[in-house]
């Protein structure tokens, strides 16, 4: 009989028996487990591999001197060295370093160059940019520079290509896409240009086709009363609040003969599609302790990781500066060698998207019987045949072929088929210069105002203060000077009498400076005057005047100003625009009609109950916010609903003073243009707010649940996030509930936001605040890749001067 071990030990195999799979098997686990690792390890070695110098010193060629570069906590450098030559070489090369592929999205933006990095997905957009040929007014603008414009672009595109040349790896987003990135070249500067104009300009032509389906299609009465100027809520710089116009008379237009008609489908929100932002004021040092101007300044920008600027702090020998060392604070773009806003010391300045009418949209006449030319006041001329060649990522190049014209591109046709070329400033090459740069060593106001009227960027409202307390105000880009009857709507310029005069001299720009009260503000709506506004700078569709005049309404308040009483102006979200309609929603949602619901009594409470502020918690200011959105969509949709018959690209969103024509009907209640199914305005009011209710609790929501936070969450997205998801949190900013909305001093809605917050008196940086976005490096292994973000986001303060050194890196020639 065996014992109990004897038997274990003949059941069980040798262990010979198994060790051939098992080996094999633990080999290849090995084997794939290592090559994973490894493989890992190299992805994370190339991408470290890509990460900006930050310390020791570097040899270039290029320089002439040493140049020093010192970065505090927030990844801002100081660049100091011995000629503003060699300090911008070396912002080039930090520009190269930290931002390379966002220089290389904007100038291939404009050029019409994404699908060689992308395929033939970016395909149409290219087609959309290459019409525009601004890679030929890049060169001929470079061309155009005076000799010492044209060697500082020469030394900031060394300094690019040496800080691209110096990484160990190429930028990450360069080992994604497989492919490597080619060097940057002196017009690149202009095309970065090129696509500021695209972005602050392109859409304008739109509001002319717009007006035109209008002026054609409904009685003059109400198209005129659909396309003001403005509204209640203006509050220009020069001039009263425009007056609005009484609705069109019944037997002009009555929606009550319109029985049949069917209810529009209005868009979801209209506000998301006209997101406008920008602010900058100035107050006169009259109104500050130390006498010295201070300039607020936040421009509002669809905001992508990394951020539009780059913050830098120059420093170089200028003779022209007090001590005899100039000192240039601010904003630059990435891809450009100017500091876009800031302070020189002796004067700071700051920008807002004008709005002003720089685009028209020009109806060709085909000659008859004569195919390819058209009608000019020379006489008959032939359409230019443009080839663009496109390359193609993983594919064949793409022949792209359109025509042009005298007076630009064909862009399309008309909603009457007719076809229309566009004029537009940014086709001239004169449209782009470097002047800017002069904005470095002026010593006053007057000297500011006069650089601006020069520059050659897409036209803002430039406003300025300086040490001694002046503030002033001019737009900065070239403003064309009209004749006949241009810039409403696409008119034929065959026969000459109506088109382009050239440009206006400086002499005939508009300016303010040194107003009595000594304030200064604007907000992409009207500045001057209406008539002055209407002779000089068109409509190009300017925002409602309702955060303008909260900012300006704000800077009556007081009689003495410092930097934190203007950086509470730029975060105030005091829903003070949206109080009107709160009042006319409770007019109409009263107790007897909130009775009638218990849905209805909550949204009355909850109304009720508001914080009076877009805060993020707030259910109440949400529900008012929808009300508004609402009623104007569902409003507007009725009233131009026979434009959108004749012209299914019609949108009610290209009428930009909507607000106004909404509010005078609700407030004035005419019978004749209440939508045909309401026997009141009371009843039409109420049905938009049943439908909200409906809306908002169709999947068992509590009305309470839709706070502002949960609809206005900031998601700040890097490129590579949209085409690989799983990247998102490695790229991405932080999703997260914010404060403010539009038409407050403090928009801000989901990507778009202020791109920066700037407040400094000249002279008193020290004294300054400057908040931005999305961190400094567009590296996401850079310890500044998110630095500043939530600062931003909380509203704490940042100095506008960098802090204290914790890198330093020394450029030295070689």
């Amino acid at each position: 009989m065996r014992s109990e071990s004897s038997t274990r030990e003949a059941q069980t195999p040798p262990a010979r028996g198994r060790s051939p799979w098992v080996r094999r098997f633990l080999l290849a686990t090995a084997v794939a487990v290592t090559l994973v690792v490894a493989a890992g390890l190299v992805v994370v070695v190339m991408i470290r591999g890509s990460l900006p110098a930050l310390e020791g010193s570097r040899k270039l060629d290029g320089l002439e001197h040493n140049v020093t570069i010192r970065r505090d906590a927030l990844g801002v450098p100081t660049i100091e060295g011995e000629s503003r030559r060699d300090v911008l070489f070396a912002l080039g090369f930090l520009h190269g370093q930290e931002r390379f592929f966002q220089m290389d999205l904007l100038r291939r933006s404009s050029e019409g160059a994404l699908s060689n990095l992308f395929g033939a997905a970016a395909l149409d957009r290219d087609r959309d940019a290459r019409r525009h040929r601004f890679l030929a007014t890049a060169q001929r603008a470079v061309a155009d520079l005076p000799a010492e414009q044209r060697a500082l672009l020469d030394v900031y595109t060394m300094g690019v290509n040496r800080g691209l040349e110096t990484l160990d790896q190429v930028p990450f987003e360069y080992l994604l896409l497989r492919t490597e990135p080619e060097p940057w070249r002196v017009e690149d500067a202009v095309l970065v240009l090129a696509a500021m104009y695209m972005q602050l300009q392109s859409d304008y032509d739109r509001h002319e086709t717009h007006r035109a389906v209008m002026n054609q299609h409904l009685p003059a009465d109400m198209a005129a009363f659909l396309t003001q100027w403005g509204s209640r809520w203006d509050a220009p710089n020069v001039g009263e609040a425009y007056q609005p116009l009484a609705p069109p008379a019944p037997e002009v237009f009555n929606l009550r003969r319109q029985a049949s008609l069917p209810a529009p489908a209005a868009p979801a929100d209209t506000e998301k599609a006209s997101m406008i932002g920008s602010n900058n004021w100035a107050v006169g040092g009259a109104l500050t302790e130390h006498g010295h101007a201070l300039v607020a300044d936040d421009m509002h920008l669809g905001i992508g990781v990394p951020n539009t600027w780059y913050r830098a702090d120059l420093i170089f020998p200028d003779e022209s500066a007090p001590a005899g060392r100039r000192r240039v604070t601010g904003v630059t773009l990435p891809g450009a060698l100017a500091v876009i806003a800031g302070s020189n010391g002796q004067v700071a300045w700051g920008f807002t998207n004008s709005y002003g009418d720089w685009t028209d949209m020009v109806v060709v006449e085909p000659v008859p019987g004569r195919e390819g030319f058209y009608q000019t006041p020379a006489g008959p001329k032939q359409y230019e045949e443009m080839v663009e060649t496109i390359a193609v990522k993983g594919g064949e190049p793409v022949a792209f072929r359109f025509q042009t014209t005298i007076w630009g591109p064909l862009v399309g046709h008309d909603h009457q088929d007719r076809p229309l070329a566009l004029r537009w400033v940014a086709h001239e090459a004169h449209a782009f210069n470097l002047n800017l740069l002069d904005m470095m060593k002026v010593a006053n106001v007057d000297d500011a105002l006069a650089v601006a009227q020069t520059c050659g960027i897409p036209a803002q409202n430039f406003v300025a203060g300086d040490a001694q307390g002046a503030v002033g105000w001019t737009i900065m880009g070239i403003i064309p000077r009209k004749k006949g009857d241009v810039g409403q709507v696409p008119q034929s310029w065959a026969d000459g009498r109506n088109g382009w005069d050239g440009w206006l001299t400086p002499a005939e720009y508009p300016v303010i400076t040194r107003p009595d009260h000594h304030r200064i503000w604007t907000a992409n709506a009207r500045v001057l005057d209406l008539e002055q506004q209407q002779k000089v700078l068109g409509n190009g569709a300017y925002a409602l005047g309702a955060r303008a005049k909260q900012i300006r309404d704000r800077l009556f308040e007081k009689e003495q100003f410092d930097e934190a009483a203007l950086f509470a102006i730029q975060r105030d979200h005091e829903a003070r625009y949206l109080t009107e309609w709160r009042e006319m929603l409770l007019r109409h949602l009263d107790e007897d009609a909130a009775a009638k619901g218990l849905q209805r009594g909550k949204f009355r409470e909850l109304v009720l109950n508001w914080s009076g502020h877009a805060e993020p918690d707030d259910a109440g200011y949400y529900l008012v916010r929808a009300y508004r959105v609402a009623v104007i969509d569902h409003l507007l949709a009725f009233l131009v609903q026979r434009c959108r018959e004749v012209d299914p690209n019609f949108r009610s969103w290209y009428i930009n003073q909507r607000d106004g024509v909404a509010w005078t009907l609700l407030e004035q209640e005419p019978f004749h243009l209440l939508p045909p199914e309401y026997d009141s305005w009371r009843a039409y009011s109420l049905a938009r707010i049943d439908g909200l209710i409906e809306k908002l609790t169709a999947d068992g929501d509590t009305l309470a649940a839709h706070t502002w936070g949960r609809h206005n969450q900031a998601h700040f997205r890097h490129t590579f996030s949209y085409i690989i998801p799983a990247l998102s949190d490695w790229l991405d900013m932080p999703l997260m509930p914010l404060q403010g909305d539009a038409h407050m001093p403090m928009v801000q809605r989901e990507s778009h936001g202020a791109s920066q917050r700037m407040v400094v008196a000249p002279g008193l940086e020290e004294q300054g605040i400057m908040q931005m976005p999305c961190g400094q490096s567009g590296h996401p292994w850079s310890p500044f890749y998110r630095a500043g973000h939530r600062e931003w986001a909380e509203g704490e303060v940042t100095p506008f001067l960098p802090g204290k050194t914790l890198y330093q890196l020394t450029l030295m020639p070689r």
